[in-house]
């Protein structure tokens, strides 16, 4: 299976899985290399200290501008966390 074609089940699966009673955890260092499908079905999101734009600017959607600024500023094992969870 190539990687776009897995991009692509995992995608499905975020999209569709809850009728079906399945989740996923998604862990990434960088938000450039998830799907957005995929970013944009996650109820609960942890970030910790951030510093790339395309991340910072994904952030700054789902937690808003004044809350992203923090983000790149965070201590040693501290987060911000945003959502249902």
């Amino acid at each position: 299976m190539t990687l776009g074609a897995l991009s692509a089940k995992i995608s499905q699966i975020a999209l569709q899985g809850r009728k079906y009673r399945v989740g996923l955890l998604v862990i990434a260092q960088r938000t450039a290399t998830v799907s957005k499908t995929v970013l944009t079905q996650c109820n609960t999101m942890i970030t910790l200290n951030c510093f790339d734009e395309t991340s910072l600017g994904f952030l700054g959607n789902v937690y808003g501008r004044a809350h992203t600024d923090v983000i790149a500023n965070l201590p040693r094992l501290h987060a911000v966390v945003f959502g249902k969870g």
